[in-house]
């Protein structure tokens, strides 16, 4: 192929810039498409040539100027809009990237690359919902489009829709059975669906691709540690650190998983980390904060500590979407709804089934001792946080379509009732066909203890109690998924607020027995009595393995996941009260005056 000379016609030039181009000769298509536009700046197609190429070299600020004056003489290029939201999304700019490639697939609405784009650019901005629907609507277009597969799982998981999230990773992977970010993704998937054992395979598989990739190594140290393997899942968090350091939630996940001592290294690592924090996204500084917090709260430097979970709070507050008053008006609503009457009215109603125990109350209350404890006994199957009854509340509509929950729970007959329990009793069998009690242990359920009732009279419920400033600054401490009214410390004093005020309306309207309460300071302070009158009221006999609870192997995935590998402490009561000066915001909406 002839080099570019002077000698050229402008249209010899044109086909000149395209074929090396399309051999892959960019540098030299770049110089000859620059060379025409210096004699007629105004020519679309090279001042679109040179965008892309500029994000070919990943130029992506040289690639604007170009890109923004080929959509000045034709505002009408799909392909340039695409290739200018390209550009901006790489500089981070989102919000500019969602209006151009809006821009194209409107102009070109079965342009799938757009699709795809576009619903990267949303993710980006935590606009999920959305994403989702363009990355679908890529793979409705395009049912090859492997990479469209792994964004629509990878945005599903940002959404907690882990199983629907698992099934998108097995599809991105029929396209290329060795790419090492999907195995992790879907062991990672597999993972938060109570599937650890599974995950565990993948993250394996990914492992075997390439040891040295931190994300399978942290993926591995995670689902290790739900499998109670602690010392292999210590391994794999560190091999994740010194692979890369500069991740700031791998220096979480290790963070909550030991205890911090004076003179421990990965605290200079991540003091290094806090220097340059401005050049991470909202996300990694969040990250770094909570790692911060907890390693000054070991070293007992509260007030550094609080510092840092206030600073990453902020940010997860002001990012995660949540609706404070509609979250408090929905339980004071269900209080209205769930009266004595209606209870009394649906009494032999429900589901039969001694199955199900229910394990509820505020996160970080004790709860996923509680169900340890009985999990221990080899009668009784531990299930962990099952979203599934919440799930079905929300979707159920008996026979008015119009009635939703609460209010749908007034007008169901005794069949439905008993249905609706037997298909959750059938759900919960089936993962454990062997056990005579199975728990769940999602504690929002606390909300939905009326319809419990209603549709399983017969399920025990157990509502676990911490101290209210305990339980609160635990919350407050830990970097939980989408639950935004733990990150301000007013809004959780409100929220906390509401959760006591229908747990007292739950105690009035519920008969006699029906709740067994579990105070956690109680619990570590006569273990042995409180064990056994929480095994009693589940209806079987002692078992002495309930004492040794520390030692059953079964996956734990809670925040809790290190406590509960060890014996019963005492060191968690009290935990607030080194923190008594900064928790005014808390002590305010509690009208609490001490601590």
């Amino acid at each position: 192929m002839a080099r570019p000379t002077s000698t050229l016609t402008g249209a010899q030039a044109l086909a000149a810039a395209s074929a090396f181009y399309k051999a892959g000769m960019f540098g030299e298509a770049e110089s000859l498409y620059r060379a025409i536009l210096s004699t007629n700046p105004d020519h679309f197609d090279s001042l679109h040539a040179v965008g892309a190429l500029c994000l070919k070299r990943e130029a992506p600020q040289d690639a604007l100027a170009p890109l923004e004056k080929a959509l000045a003489v034709n505002p009408d290029s799909a392909e340039a809009h695409n290739d200018l939201g390209m550009a901006l999304a790489a500089l981070h700019r989102n919000s500019e990237a969602v209006t151009h490639f809006a821009q194209v697939v409107a102009l070109s609405p079965d342009f799938a690359i757009a699709h795809n784009n576009l619903g990267n650019a949303l993710a980006a901005l935590d606009r999920r919902r959305e994403a989702i629907a363009h990355f679908k609507r890529a793979i409705a277009l395009r049912p090859d489009y492997g990479l469209a597969e792994f964004n629509l799982a990878n945005a599903l998981s940002k959404s907690e829709r882990y199983p629907e999230a698992a099934d998108h990773y097995l599809q991105a992977l029929q396209h290329d059975p060795d790419w090492v970010p999907v195995l992790c993704g879907l062991g990672f998937a597999l993972h938060m669906s109570n599937r650890s054992a599974e995950g565990l395979q993948f993250y394996q598989r990914a492992l075997a691709l390439n040891p040295n990739s931190a994300e399978a190594n942290n993926g591995l140290g995670r689902v290790l540690q739900t499998l109670g393997q602690m010392e292999e899942s210590r391994r794999a968090l560190e091999r994740a650190i010194e692979l890369a350091p500069q991740r700031p939630a791998f220096h979480r996940i290790l963070g909550e998983a030991k205890l911090f001592r004076p003179g421990d290294p990965q605290i200079a690592t991540m003091e290094g980390l806090l220097s340059n924090i401005a050049s991470y996204d909202e996300e990694s500084r969040t990250e770094l904060h909570f790692a911060l917090g907890k390693a000054y709260g070991d070293l007992g430097r509260h007030e550094e500590s609080f510092r840092h979970l206030i600073a990453g709070n902020a940010i997860k507050h002001r990012l995660d979407e949540y609706d404070e008053a509609a979250h408090l008006a929905m339980m004071k609503h269900i209080e209205t709804v769930f009266t004595a009457d209606l209870l009394a009215r649906s009494e032999g109603a429900g589901d039969p089934s001694e199955v199900p125990i229910f394990i509820l109350g505020m996160p970080r209350s004790g709860s996923t001792l509680t169900e340890q404890i009985l999990s221990s006994h080899p009668q009784i199957f531990g299930a962990g946080e099952l979203r599934d009854f919440g799930e079905a509340t929300k979707q159920f509509r008996g026979r008015d379509a119009s009635a939703f929950f609460p209010e749908v729970a007034t007008s169901l007959s005794p069949e439905q009732l008993r249905v609706f329990g037997a298909r959750y009793v059938e759900h919960i069998r089936a993962l454990a066909p062997d056990a005579d009690r199975v728990t769940d242990k999602m504690p929002s359920n606390f909300r939905l203890i009326g319809f419990i009732r209603m549709t399983l009279p017969n399920a025990k419920i157990i509502h676990t109690r911490r101290d209210p400033l305990d339980t609160c600054l635990s919350c407050f401490s830990r970097m939980f998924g989408q639950k935004s009214f733990m990150a301000d410390l007013g809004t959780l004093g409100r929220y906390y607020r509401a959760y006591e005020t229908l747990m007292a309306h739950w105690r009035r309207v519920l008969p006699e027995g029906a709740m067994l309460e579990v105070q956690y300071e109680e619990l570590v302070a006569d273990f042995e009595n409180q064990a056994r009158r929480i095994v009693a009221y589940c209806g079987v006999e002692w078992d002495a393995q309930c004492l040794t609870f520390y030692q059953n192997a079964r996956p734990v995935r809670t925040a809790s996941v290190t406590q509960v590998r060890r014996p019963i402490y005492r060191s968690a009561v009290g935990r607030s009260k080194p923190y008594a000066m900064l928790l005014r915001p808390l002590l305010d909406e509690l009208s609490i005056d001490r601590i």
